[in-house]
């Protein structure tokens, strides 16, 4: 059994985890229309592309069924049995919790993710990812 300070700390780790996330899926909305115009080549990697198609399929169907995140689920089940309420973690954890989590209700962030989630399909079509043989 995990001590209340390693509860904590692995809510942490659970809450930059899923900063990451979030991030490799804004990256990749604004690199592959970027990515078109420069001519990168990397935009067209298949499995980059899977992973951000996915993750966009993860976020739209917890958000058309009316579920927070599993992401957010794990860091507060841990902060709660770490008998944690509020939050008395480091300064930028608190910062990137208050990033991460706003306070609208679930049918804003439903019509946003579903909004994102068309847009990555099209970006799936317009920019059609290729599977390289080697």
């Amino acid at each position: 059994m995990l001590a209340n300070k390693e509860l904590v700390q692995l809510a942490g780790l659970v809450l930059y985890f899923h900063l990451l996330v979030i991030l490799f899926i804004i990256f990749g909305f604004v690199v592959i229309p970027l990515g078109v115009k420069l001519k990168w080549k990397f935009i067209n990697e298949f499995w980059w592309r899977l992973t951000h198609l996915v993750s966009m399929v993860i976020v739209a169907a917890q958000a058309i069924l009316g579920d927070a995140c599993f992401l957010t689920n794990i860091q507060s089940d841990l902060l709660q049995a770490a008998g944690k309420r509020g939050y008395r973690v480091p300064f930028i954890q608190t910062y990137v919790d208050r990033l991460v989590y706003y306070n609208f209700p679930i049918w804003v962030f439903s019509i946003i993710y579903v909004i994102l989630f068309i847009y990555t399909i099209y970006l799936w079509f317009k920019v059609p990812p290729k599977i390289h043989f080697k």
